[in-house]
């Protein structure tokens, strides 16, 4: 979703026609996935999975709290039972 998120940004910025279409694929990607790039627990996921480490992260910033999580926050494995 981010590669999807990031190509989308990057079309809309060249597109003169499809703005409006743009837009609303990231409005729709935003209502649906958006709390998934702001949920802690699947962020930790996805930094800690070796095929995706920080490279889905966009910016600075995001990689950074990323980083501080996996630093700072203590990974609490539940059981499913």
């Amino acid at each position: 979703m981010i590669s999807l998120r990031s190509q989308v940004q990057n079309a809309k910025v060249t597109a003169n026609f499809a703005v409006p279409l743009a837009n609303a694929v990231l409005n729709g990607i935003e209502v649906r996935f958006g709390g998934c790039f702001r949920d802690n627990e699947l962020i930790l996921a996805a930094v800690t999975l070796p095929q995706f480490q920080l490279r889905w992260c966009g910016d600075h910033q995001t990689k950074e709290m990323a980083r501080n999580l996996l630093r700072h926050d203590p990974i609490d494995i539940k059981d499913n039972e």
